[in-house]
Protein backbone atom coordinates (compact mmCIF):
# COMPACT_ATOMS: atom_id res chain seq x y z
CA UNK A 1 0.00 0.00 0.00
CA UNK A 2 2.93 2.67 0.66
CA UNK A 3 4.03 2.52 -2.61
CA UNK A 4 0.60 2.38 -4.25
CA UNK A 5 -0.32 6.00 -2.07
CA UNK A 6 3.42 7.15 -3.44
CA UNK A 7 2.68 6.44 -7.19
CA UNK A 8 -0.62 8.24 -6.49
CA UNK A 9 0.67 11.15 -4.78
CA UNK A 10 3.33 10.94 -7.93
CA UNK A 11 -0.11 11.34 -10.54
CA UNK A 12 -2.05 13.95 -8.30
CA UNK A 13 0.94 16.10 -8.80
CA UNK A 14 1.46 15.76 -12.13
CA UNK A 15 -2.36 16.77 -12.64
CA UNK A 16 -1.74 19.63 -9.89
CA UNK A 17 0.92 21.05 -12.27
CA UNK A 18 -1.48 20.85 -15.51
CA UNK A 19 -3.70 22.88 -13.56
CA UNK A 20 -1.00 25.41 -12.96
CA UNK A 21 -0.27 25.22 -16.65
CA UNK A 22 -4.03 26.11 -17.66
CA UNK A 23 -4.03 28.59 -14.62
CA UNK A 24 -1.13 30.61 -16.22
CA UNK A 25 -2.27 30.33 -19.65
CA UNK A 26 -5.62 31.72 -18.31
CA UNK A 27 -3.88 34.33 -16.19
CA UNK A 28 -2.41 35.83 -19.83
CA UNK A 29 -5.38 35.12 -21.69
CA UNK A 30 -7.03 37.66 -19.27
CA UNK A 31 -4.51 40.49 -19.19
CA UNK A 32 -5.00 39.89 -23.24
CA UNK A 33 -8.79 40.25 -22.92
CA UNK A 34 -8.86 43.28 -20.24
CA UNK A 35 -5.89 45.05 -22.28
CA UNK A 36 -8.05 44.69 -25.77
CA UNK A 37 -8.55 48.35 -27.13
CA UNK A 38 -11.33 49.94 -29.17
CA UNK A 39 -10.40 49.68 -33.24
CA UNK A 40 -10.75 53.28 -35.07
CA UNK A 41 -12.91 52.19 -38.08
CA UNK A 42 -11.08 54.46 -40.06
CA UNK A 43 -7.63 53.20 -39.58
CA UNK A 44 -8.25 49.93 -38.72
CA UNK A 45 -6.09 47.55 -41.16
CA UNK A 46 -5.03 43.09 -40.76
CA UNK A 47 -2.91 42.68 -38.24
CA UNK A 48 -4.87 45.03 -35.62
CA UNK A 49 -6.36 42.89 -32.88
CA UNK A 50 -8.65 44.49 -30.58
CA UNK A 51 -12.28 45.66 -30.43
CA UNK A 52 -14.79 46.67 -33.57
CA UNK A 53 -17.88 47.96 -32.79
CA UNK A 54 -20.74 48.17 -35.23
CA UNK A 55 -23.90 46.99 -36.73
CA UNK A 56 -25.21 43.78 -38.03
CA UNK A 57 -25.28 42.94 -41.46
CA UNK A 58 -25.47 40.12 -44.04
CA UNK A 59 -27.92 37.87 -46.18
CA UNK A 60 -30.72 37.07 -43.87
CA UNK A 61 -31.40 33.47 -43.13
CA UNK A 62 -34.84 32.30 -41.99
CA UNK A 63 -35.81 31.17 -38.30
CA UNK A 64 -38.85 30.17 -37.28
CA UNK A 65 -41.37 31.84 -34.62
CA UNK A 66 -38.88 35.24 -34.88
CA UNK A 67 -40.19 37.76 -38.11
CA UNK A 68 -37.32 39.82 -38.08
CA UNK A 69 -34.32 39.23 -40.55
CA UNK A 70 -31.37 37.94 -38.88
CA UNK A 71 -27.70 37.56 -40.23
CA UNK A 72 -26.71 34.60 -37.71
CA UNK A 73 -28.86 31.73 -35.35
CA UNK A 74 -27.76 28.82 -33.27
CA UNK A 75 -29.96 26.47 -31.76
CA UNK A 76 -30.66 23.33 -29.68
CA UNK A 77 -33.52 20.92 -29.60
CA UNK A 78 -34.38 18.98 -26.85
CA UNK A 79 -36.83 16.28 -25.68
CA UNK A 80 -37.93 15.67 -22.55
CA UNK A 81 -37.86 12.22 -20.47
CA UNK A 82 -39.74 10.81 -17.93
CA UNK A 83 -38.28 8.60 -15.70
CA UNK A 84 -39.90 7.20 -12.32
CA UNK A 85 -37.74 6.50 -9.04
CA UNK A 86 -38.66 5.55 -5.77
CA UNK A 87 -42.51 5.92 -6.93
CA UNK A 88 -41.78 9.71 -7.95
CA UNK A 89 -41.49 11.15 -11.49
CA UNK A 90 -38.58 12.66 -12.67
CA UNK A 91 -38.28 14.81 -15.57
CA UNK A 92 -34.53 16.06 -17.54
CA UNK A 93 -34.02 17.68 -21.27
CA UNK A 94 -31.92 15.39 -23.57
CA UNK A 95 -30.27 16.83 -26.49
CA UNK A 96 -31.62 15.74 -29.82
CA UNK A 97 -29.66 18.13 -32.01
CA UNK A 98 -27.98 21.57 -32.09
CA UNK A 99 -26.21 23.00 -34.63
CA UNK A 100 -25.12 27.37 -36.27
CA UNK A 101 -25.84 29.05 -39.57
CA UNK A 102 -22.83 28.42 -41.78
CA UNK A 103 -23.14 31.61 -43.61
CA UNK A 104 -20.91 34.79 -43.23
CA UNK A 105 -22.09 38.08 -42.27
CA UNK A 106 -20.68 41.64 -41.82
CA UNK A 107 -19.85 44.18 -38.76
CA UNK A 108 -20.20 47.56 -40.14
CA UNK A 109 -19.40 50.70 -39.03
CA UNK A 110 -19.74 53.92 -41.27
CA UNK A 111 -17.89 53.02 -44.34
CA UNK A 112 -16.16 49.94 -42.89
CA UNK A 113 -17.41 46.60 -42.86
CA UNK A 114 -15.67 43.21 -41.11
CA UNK A 115 -16.73 39.59 -41.94
CA UNK A 116 -17.42 37.31 -39.74
CA UNK A 117 -16.91 33.22 -39.60
CA UNK A 118 -20.27 32.20 -37.64
CA UNK A 119 -18.33 28.64 -36.84
CA UNK A 120 -15.65 30.15 -35.14
CA UNK A 121 -17.44 32.73 -32.78
CA UNK A 122 -18.87 32.55 -29.19
CA UNK A 123 -21.63 34.89 -28.52
CA UNK A 124 -22.89 36.50 -25.98
CA UNK A 125 -26.61 35.00 -25.35
CA UNK A 126 -29.42 37.29 -27.68
CA UNK A 127 -32.38 34.97 -27.61
CA UNK A 128 -35.06 34.65 -30.31
CA UNK A 129 -36.99 31.86 -29.18
CA UNK A 130 -37.47 29.66 -26.14
CA UNK A 131 -40.45 27.58 -26.20
CA UNK A 132 -41.62 23.76 -25.63
CA UNK A 133 -44.89 21.96 -27.22
CA UNK A 134 -46.24 18.51 -27.08
CA UNK A 135 -47.73 16.75 -30.22
CA UNK A 136 -48.64 17.23 -33.56
CA UNK A 137 -48.99 20.98 -32.61
CA UNK A 138 -47.36 23.97 -35.02
CA UNK A 139 -44.70 24.80 -33.22
CA UNK A 140 -43.12 21.28 -32.96
CA UNK A 141 -43.87 20.30 -36.20
CA UNK A 142 -41.89 23.55 -37.60
CA UNK A 143 -39.31 23.16 -35.14
CA UNK A 144 -38.91 19.29 -36.38
CA UNK A 145 -38.80 20.64 -40.08
CA UNK A 146 -36.75 23.32 -39.00
CA UNK A 147 -33.84 21.39 -37.44
CA UNK A 148 -33.50 18.18 -39.51
CA UNK A 149 -34.08 20.20 -42.91
CA UNK A 150 -37.37 19.19 -43.87
CA UNK A 151 -37.01 15.74 -43.42
CA UNK A 152 -40.22 13.50 -41.47
CA UNK A 153 -39.40 12.43 -37.58
CA UNK A 154 -42.60 10.75 -36.44
CA UNK A 155 -40.67 9.32 -33.79
CA UNK A 156 -40.70 13.14 -32.72
CA UNK A 157 -44.22 13.95 -32.97
CA UNK A 158 -45.70 12.87 -30.10
CA UNK A 159 -42.83 13.84 -27.58
CA UNK A 160 -42.57 16.96 -25.73
CA UNK A 161 -39.83 18.85 -27.09
CA UNK A 162 -38.22 22.08 -26.59
CA UNK A 163 -36.60 24.79 -28.89
CA UNK A 164 -33.86 27.38 -28.08
CA UNK A 165 -32.61 30.17 -30.74
CA UNK A 166 -29.96 32.60 -30.31
CA UNK A 167 -29.15 34.61 -32.90
CA UNK A 168 -27.99 38.32 -34.19
CA UNK A 169 -30.74 40.27 -35.78
CA UNK A 170 -29.85 42.15 -38.94
CA UNK A 171 -28.72 45.78 -37.35
CA UNK A 172 -27.97 44.37 -33.77
CA UNK A 173 -25.26 46.41 -32.38
CA UNK A 174 -22.42 44.49 -31.47
CA UNK A 175 -18.57 44.54 -30.31
CA UNK A 176 -16.39 41.83 -31.69
CA UNK A 177 -13.23 40.83 -30.10
CA UNK A 178 -10.35 39.18 -32.35
CA UNK A 179 -7.20 40.05 -34.14
CA UNK A 180 -8.30 41.38 -37.88
CA UNK A 181 -6.93 39.75 -41.66
CA UNK A 182 -7.05 40.34 -45.19
CA UNK A 183 -8.48 38.22 -47.70
CA UNK A 184 -8.52 39.90 -50.94
CA UNK A 185 -8.75 43.14 -49.90
CA UNK A 186 -11.79 42.24 -47.43
CA UNK A 187 -11.20 42.55 -43.72
CA UNK A 188 -12.02 39.69 -41.84
CA UNK A 189 -11.97 39.18 -37.91
CA UNK A 190 -10.62 35.81 -36.89
CA UNK A 191 -9.75 34.02 -33.22
CA UNK A 192 -6.33 35.10 -31.92
CA UNK A 193 -4.10 32.44 -30.54
CA UNK A 194 -3.47 34.13 -27.25
CA UNK A 195 -7.19 35.29 -26.83
CA UNK A 196 -8.35 31.77 -27.83
CA UNK A 197 -11.67 32.84 -29.41
CA UNK A 198 -13.17 35.12 -31.39
CA UNK A 199 -16.31 37.34 -29.47
CA UNK A 200 -19.30 38.33 -30.59
CA UNK A 201 -20.81 40.59 -27.68
CA UNK A 202 -23.17 43.43 -26.57
CA UNK A 203 -20.72 43.58 -23.23
CA UNK A 204 -17.21 42.92 -23.11
CA UNK A 205 -17.05 43.23 -19.05
CA UNK A 206 -19.31 39.84 -19.30
CA UNK A 207 -16.95 37.93 -20.82
CA UNK A 208 -13.96 39.25 -18.85
CA UNK A 209 -15.53 38.56 -15.31
CA UNK A 210 -16.19 34.74 -16.85
CA UNK A 211 -12.42 34.58 -18.14
CA UNK A 212 -11.46 35.81 -14.75
CA UNK A 213 -13.66 33.38 -12.69
CA UNK A 214 -11.81 30.59 -14.84
CA UNK A 215 -8.48 31.65 -13.37
CA UNK A 216 -9.84 31.20 -9.83
CA UNK A 217 -11.50 27.43 -10.76
CA UNK A 218 -7.92 26.70 -12.07
CA UNK A 219 -5.90 27.89 -9.19
CA UNK A 220 -8.84 26.58 -6.91
CA UNK A 221 -8.18 23.11 -8.63
CA UNK A 222 -4.15 23.31 -8.49
CA UNK A 223 -4.21 23.78 -4.84
CA UNK A 224 -6.54 21.19 -3.98
CA UNK A 225 -5.12 18.49 -6.25
CA UNK A 226 -2.12 19.31 -4.76
CA UNK A 227 -3.25 19.12 -1.10
CA UNK A 228 -4.65 15.33 -1.69
CA UNK A 229 -1.38 14.79 -3.69
CA UNK A 230 0.88 15.73 -0.41
CA UNK A 231 -1.40 13.92 1.65
CA UNK A 232 -1.33 11.01 -0.22
CA UNK A 233 2.87 11.10 -0.08
CA UNK A 234 2.49 11.46 3.23
CA UNK A 235 0.13 8.70 4.11
CA UNK A 236 2.66 5.98 1.93
CA UNK A 237 5.83 6.95 3.27
CA UNK A 238 4.25 6.81 7.19
CA UNK A 239 2.38 3.56 6.16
Amino acid sequence: MPMESIIIAVVLFGLSGLAVFFYSKQKKKVALTVGLQELDSTTAKAGDMGLFKGKIDGTAVKVPYYEDSVAYYNYALSEQQVTTKDGKQQKRWKLIKKGKSQVPFKVVNDDVSVMVDPTEIVMQKIELYNGKAVGMNKDVFEAIQFITEGAARPDLMTKTLKLMIEGLPIGQEVTLAGKLTDEGGQLVLAKDQGLGNLYTTQNMDEIVKKEKMMVWVFLGLAVVIFGIGVWALIDGLTA
